[in-house]
């Protein structure tokens, strides 16, 4: 398939990505030996590239950031001049591992598609957006005509000034970049499950579209689709995403998971219903927050009331009684109550001093 619909665009896969895409698939066929579907010896390879009929001696971008290196650098980003690029890379290509310094998205668009990273094989479907930190040594599999996958790249610097800051402290997405940009974890990446999510298919599908046509404002308007992305992500697909650090999954032991749960669920969530969740004892639950975060469940639940507590008077005209219901309390005096010691203050009274 080389034609995707969105809910606003039509994107056509260009002509040398599908030339590219059937040299690889006969070279694969031909070549059963060298097993390019799994991670594979780069000399098993180099004639892939280096033939005489390749279609990648017309590719520049293939000869600027060559698969060849274990660890790629920005010179795909500086070849076109920008710092968040995406395209769609032809399937049946050698499964390398490598990695980058830069942020690297991948996004499923259809079929299915496998991730290798270290001793871990991640199994990719529609809907799958799979984030890796810098020098994440991993390789996609994508050899079937079904699976179409987006590749989405972002300069780590220009994702810390212009993106980093969006996030709220117990956002999963903070975690997770602070661990990779700032505590230098390496083979950190963070699975999103979305499914069939059309905004987000479309969001992918338009970045894509503006990338190839550059149109006035190109770059605003990447930066604007991708802020959409990561916040659709996070209030719809968070409770759905899985953090692996070395090969390992954390999908039960992740703090980060814990907490993006008692999140979303933070109105009537009780300590009982996470630990049923995640497969623990109130016991552990509790023992995993307080090693991760020094609060204990109740703590952490109540700094979360708070947080949407601020935003909603501070956002919203919503009556003090309103908002005490909205975050789960019995009554309006409950909330006063425990709003007053956090803050010092009354509710009314935060708002009016603090409301521009």
């Amino acid at each position: 398939m080389s034609e995707y619909i969105s809910l606003t665009h039509t994107f056509r896969i260009d002509s040398l990505t599908l030339e590219e895409e059937a040299y690889n698939k006969a070279y694969y066929l031909e070549h059963p030996e060298f097993h390019l579907d799994s991670p594979c010896r780069q000399s098993d390879v180099l004639s892939l590239f280096k033939a005489e009929n390749s279609p990648y001696f017309k590719d520049k971008s293939y000869q600027v950031s060559t698969v060849f290196h274990n660890n790629i650098d920005d010179s795909i980003l500086n070849y076109f001049h920008t710092d968040i690029y995406a395209h769609v890379p032809p399937n049946y290509m050698p499964t390398l591992l490598h990695g980058h310094t830069y942020l690297e998205i991948v996004f499923v668009l259809t079929g299915e598609c496998k991730n290798y990273s270290g001793n871990q094989i991640l199994h990719l479907s529609e809907g799958d957006f799979l984030i890796m930190g810098p020098n994440t040594q991993h390789g996609i599999s994508a050899f079937n005509d079904r699976c179409r996958i987006v590749n989405i790249m972002i300069r780590s610097s220009i994702f810390q000034k212009t993106f980093f800051s969006n996030f709220t402290e117990n956002d999963i997405l903070h975690t997770f970049f602070s661990d990779v940009l700032y505590r230098y974890k390496t083979n950190s990446y963070l699975l999103f499950h979305t499914e069939t999510d059309t905004l987000l298919k479309t969001l992918v599908i338009n970045l894509l579209e503006e990338i190839r046509y550059r149109r006035p404002y190109h770059e605003q308007t990447k930066e604007a689709y991708l802020r959409l992305l990561f916040a659709r992500l996070l209030n719809r697909h968070t409770v759905h995403a899985n953090v692996y650090h070395d090969g390992i999954s954390n999908r039960n032991h992740d703090v980060t998971l814990l907490l993006a749960y008692m999140q979303e669920h933070y109105q009537t969530l009780k300590l009982s219903d996470l630990a049923l969740f995640f497969g623990y004892s109130e016991r552990q639950i509790s023992r995993i927050l307080i090693n991760y975060t020094q609060k204990n469940y109740q703590e952490n639940m109540l700094e979360i009331k708070m947080r949407k507590a601020v935003q909603l008077l501070l956002e919203t005209d919503c009556s003090i009684d309103k908002i005490a219901d909205m975050l789960g309390y019995a009554t309006p005096f409950g909330f006063r109550k425990k709003f007053k010691k956090r803050y010092g203050t009354t509710p009314f009274a935060f708002r009016k001093a603090n409301r521009k």
